[in-house]
């Protein structure tokens, strides 16, 4: 009897595995940006006595709309001549129990909304496309707003004919406007890969690239942001930083310099309580990780760490407390790519001083460990200072 029981059980599983797994929502008609009617798409295995569909739109914030649900799997969402520049559509899923509607004002859909969805789907107007991602959001401003303060430019964002996007700092009637593009897609926990082309050694000393997790909605904390921010700040002997904000801890950041060379692989490995940052000189492919000397690697562990909850991935490049004064050129940077994993891949625990065929430099944790509430963090995952020994560490 217990042997049925058991055959039992495992088949309602499978069967319910399989039904959660076939449950999807889908976009098959989006009115272009500017633009206003009907949005529309299919539902599939979705019990309409347990759930309903929720659909929001995006103008400066997050805003519901009523859907249409028929009794052949499709739906249906009218956009209203004021919803014409809405940027992104997303759908959801949601058991009947969930409150579905949205407080005024927020950037974010609320996590009691999407954490509940069984399935949902999200589709940008007007939006770029890179990296096989098609919800980059540039950021327009005529006024100067934070960062720095600046005036903003969408126009300053773009994908050029090879596929690489181009961020740039120039100006347009007499007025230095920044540039900030926004993956309206939050990734998580996982690894965020970046490749650069970029020579900080020619800007102004007042300019700032940005490349960071950021939430918006005002009970974030520090909007659980983990940049990389390649900059002097206008004063800094250095012109790079690691940094869990507030940088006000002092193990919060770690400062260093980077010279002319051309291309440059930026990595950030982000997992609960503990995010890594790691920069490499030249397009690393992630399978090299390991074996490559980094230029520097940098941890923070423990509750300085934040959850990833809708923390978005962005990349900003604008000028240090709007500071224009010194600048003479036209300032840019390339992204040549840009991928996300869930994957922890190994960030190895080499340094860049380190040359083919010579000892090799072990990494060993920072003071920084011995810190009052610093909890002592795995191998490959801690702050790096250096110590030369002649073995290669154990990578089990």
């Amino acid at each position: 009897m217990k042997q049925n029981s058991r055959l039992f059980s495992f088949v309602f599983l499978l069967l319910s595995l399989a039904l959660a797994a076939s449950q999807s929502i889908s976009f098959t008609s989006v009115p272009a940006l500017n633009d206003f009617g009907v949005v529309q798409g299919r539902l599939s295995a979705v019990n309409l006595q347990t759930h309903d569909v929720a659909f929001y739109i995006f103008l400066t914030s997050w805003q519901k709309r009523s859907v249409s649900v028929g009794t052949d799997g499709t739906w249906s969402a009218a956009l209203s001549s004021n919803d014409k520049a809405a940027s992104i559509c997303t759908v959801y899923v949601l058991p009947k129990s969930i409150n579905a509607t949205v407080p005024s004002g927020l950037y974010n859909v609320p996590m009691a909304i999407t954490s509940a969805a069984i399935a949902t789907a999200r589709t940008g107007r007007g939006l770029l496309s890179f990296a096989g991602y098609n919800l980059w959001k540039t950021q327009a401003s005529v006024t100067a707003v934070s960062p720095g303060p600046n005036p903003f430019a969408a126009s300053n964002v773009w994908v050029d004919g090879n596929g690489k996007m181009r961020l740039s700092v120039r100006k347009a009637q007499d007025t230095w406007n920044s540039a900030a593009v926004t993956l309206r897609n939050p990734l998580g926990f996982g690894t965020y890969i970046t490749q650069l082309e970029v020579d900080p050694t020619v800007w102004d000393p007042c300019t700032v690239l940005g490349i960071y997790t950021f939430e918006s909605m005002s009970d974030a904390p520090n909007n659980r942001e983990h940049d990389l921010e390649i900059s002097r700040f206008c004063y800094y002997p250095e012109n790079v930083q690691f940094a869990v904000q507030p940088t006000s801890i002092s193990d919060n950041r770690i400062r260093f310099s980077l010279s002319s060379s051309p291309t440059f692989t930026y990595v950030m490995q982000w997992a609960p309580g503990t995010v890594s940052f790691a920069l490499f000189e030249g397009q690393i492919d992630s399978s090299r990780f390991m074996f490559t000397p980094a230029i520097k690697r940098f941890s923070v562990t423990g509750p300085r760490v934040y959850d990833a909850n809708n923390a978005e991935f962005r990349m900003n490049l604008w000028m240090y407390r709007g500071n224009t004064t010194g600048l003479k050129q036209e300032q840019t940077v390339t992204v040549t790519g840009f991928k996300f994993t869930k994957d922890m891949i190994h960030l190895g625990s080499f340094t860049a001083d380190t040359a083919a065929g010579s000892v090799l430099s072990f990494l060993t944790p920072s003071a920084g460990a011995n810190t009052p509430g610093y909890s002592a963090p795995s191998m490959g995952d801690i702050p790096w200072q250096t110590a030369t020994a002649s073995f290669l560490p154990n990578f089990n």
